[in-house]
């Protein structure tokens, strides 16, 4: 006998619910980047970020100069208005960095759970279009090996640099080291440095 199929079972909750339409100019038309360096100023040396494993710590007023040195090392490699920046390492303070360098030059980013396997990345990588990645010593290994993969079974170009965190060259600067210098036209703001590219 063919086993008979049950109805799906029927919630008296609802899955979505919406709230009050938010009243105009709530959400701002700037680029998030923008919007968070503005609050960021306001905090000055308050602590923005605690690394939960090695205890280093960020304060507020350093964020939006490492977010634009990071950027400005990004551009030289390359990286530009449209371009994805695959982070694929855990959560530290680099981590919110490098997120932020990549949108401040009107690029994307695509995060990756640094334990996935290379065919795994090699998947995120190429239906991404990763054009740089970040990672650590770690999962340098890991990366490469998904980049041929990629570029072997996926199409992908395989050109993507990658940036291993404190290594020389590394675009973004491991927090509590001296800020690198700043583009002059990414020193005018967040905003004003996506028109390069856009």
């Amino acid at each position: 006998p063919m086993p008979t199929r049950r109805p799906p079972a029927q919630s008296s909750r609802r899955a979505i619910q919406s709230g009050p339409a938010l009243p105009p100019g709530a959400i701002p038309d700037q680029p998030i980047t923008s919007f968070l360096a503005e609050r960021w100023r306001t905090y000055g040396d308050k602590t923005a970020i605690i690394d939960g494993v090695s205890g280093r710590s960020v304060p507020f007023s350093e964020l939006e100069p490492r977010v634009l040195a990071a950027a400005s090392k990004l551009r030289a490699a390359g990286f530009g208005a449209g371009d994805t920046l695959q982070i694929h390492m855990p959560n530290c303070p680099e981590y919110l960095i490098a997120f932020h360098a990549a949108l401040v030059l009107g690029g994307t980013v695509s995060t990756s759970n640094p334990l996935y396997t290379p065919h795994e990345l090699a998947h995120q990588i190429a239906d991404a279009e990763t054009r740089h990645v970040i990672t650590i010593d770690m999962f340098a290994p890991v990366v490469a090996e998904a980049l041929a993969l990629a570029k072997s079974e996926r199409g992908h170009d395989g050109a993507a640099p990658v940036s291993v965190l404190g290594a020389p060259g590394a675009f973004v600067d491991v927090v509590g080291g001296a800020v690198a210098p700043i583009d002059a036209d990414l020193a005018a703001g967040p905003r004003a440095a996506r028109g390069r590219g856009d």
